[in-house]
């Protein structure tokens, strides 16, 4: 599978830093702190590895699942995260490698990448995987009456970025209210960044029911 990302990894954390002046990491380790040593986690699209590395700094023996499809992605996040010798990580490029019931499942800037149609099945698929009363953390872009006159323009900008650097199809944001509606998860805590742009919340699992 061809890599999309092989050329922006490199430079994927300089620009974030410069165009989000910091907030996209700030966000992403919002909830990290809620995770216990014994907690089983799964990573999707975890990149170059932040949430990775801030959760083998807290426990060097957390067990965790890091999925990423990018090749190059995952040599950044591989080089960052050797110094804690994470002997219970395992770095996966499919999901067909996924392993069981996961206490936390961590998706920050991922469910973006999805039409709606698209978003459904995917989330779904994550769904299945956390254990009742598990907790998915969920980090991303919002648009809403709220949202100040420049982020528009700006989150139309990133999605045509992406586009001609990666090929990525998706030319808007998904409804990701309707999605956590859709999933039977209660939200327990959100935070925002980046005047009200960047939202990081917390859901708990209450059955393997949907409520759909």
């Amino acid at each position: 599978m061809k890599d999309t990302y092989r050329f922006l990894a490199k430079i994927y954390d300089p620009l974030t830093r410069i165009v989000f002046f910091g907030r996209l990491k700030k966000a992403k380790n919002t909830y990290l702190n809620r995770i216990q040593p014994h907690h089983k986690v799964l990573i999707v699209g975890g990149g170059t590895g932040d949430e990775l590395v801030n959760l083998l700094e807290r426990n060097p023996d957390q067990k965790i699942d890091y999925l990423e499809t990018s090749a190059a992605m995952t040599t950044i996040a591989l080089d960052r995260s050797g110094n804690f010798n994470g002997l219970n990580v395992r770095f996966l490029s499919e999901k067909a490698g996924i392993d069981g019931k996961y206490d936390v499942i961590i998706t920050s800037f991922f469910l973006d990448l999805f039409r709606d149609e698209e978003l459904i099945k995917e989330a779904k698929s994550l769904y299945e995987e956390l254990r009742v009363s598990g907790s998915w953390i969920f980090t991303d872009f919002q648009l809403n009456h709220n949202n100040k006159f420049w982020q528009k323009p700006l989150v139309w900008l990133m999605y045509m970025f992406f586009r001609c650097t990666t090929g990525l199809k998706t030319q808007k944001l998904p409804n990701f209210n309707r999605l956590f509606e859709e999933l039977n998860l209660d939200r327990n805590s959100t935070l925002s960044y980046y005047g009200g742009l960047i939202v990081s919340s917390i859901y708990e699992k209450k059955s393997d029911i949907l409520r759909t």
